[in-house]
């Protein structure tokens, strides 16, 4: 029953983000097709930005937020990159509903969050739990199973490899021979599986 409701609540919330992405993506695609993109300088909501979810609150690492929005990586050349300008368009227009945590613990009744460091500076997996039961929901922190099998394989785009590696390793080792279901954003059909141990190697076990 446990796995059936975690199998449920990652289907809704990655459905649910994908819409939500692609509402956004196509107002802001014809607000700029239009001419009536940001630049005019009228403020915001000049270029029809309308969040999906009018009355969610936004959670994130304030690590992250700084890292990506207050002072985001440029170019060689000192410029932002053009998924770095639409990112920062796309979250300016949430940011008063934007809602940081500051330390590992619960944001909500059996949800916890908990940083992992590496892919980006905020980085964080999301522990589901009920009463003795428990689940990961690793997020970017690893993006293929392999990764929790083979200790120097990763992602081509972590911001800090040699700390998002040792994240990772940190994370199999806690995490081996248990029977904790894990899942990632990333992971083929966002499946769960768990790190068991045979024969002196890690297997991915769906």
């Amino acid at each position: 029953m446990f796995r059936a409701i975690l199998y449920l609540i990652g289907f809704l919330v990655f459905t649910s983000v994908l819409k939500s992405v692609f509402r956004i993506l196509a107002k802001f695609a014809g607000s700029s097709t239009s001419g009536s993109g940001s630049s005019g300088g009228s403020g915001s909501g000049s270029d029809g930005l309308n969040p999906a979810f009018a009355n969610a609150t936004y959670r994130c690492d304030p690590r992250d937020w700084a890292y990506w929005i207050t002072d985001p990586p440029k170019t060689a050349t000192g410029e932002l990159r053009p998924t770095t300008v639409l990112q920062k368009e796309l979250l300016e227009a949430v940011a008063d509903r934007v809602e940081p945590w500051t330390v590992d613990g619960p944001l909500l009744p059996g949800v916890n969050v908990m940083h992992a460091p590496g892919h980006t500076p905020g980085s964080a997996i999301m522990v589901v739990s009920d009463g003795d039961a428990r689940a990961l929901l690793l997020g970017d922190v690893v993006h293929c199973p392999v990764e929790l099998l083979e200790s120097e394989w990763g992602g081509l785009g972590d911001v800090d490899p040699a700390l998002a590696k040792q994240t990772r390793n940190a994370l199999a080792r806690e995490l081996e021979g248990k029977e904790t279901p894990i899942s990632a954003a990333h992971f083929p059909g966002m499946q769960f599986g768990r790190l068991l141990s045979a024969e002196g190697r890690r297997r991915w076990v769906v």
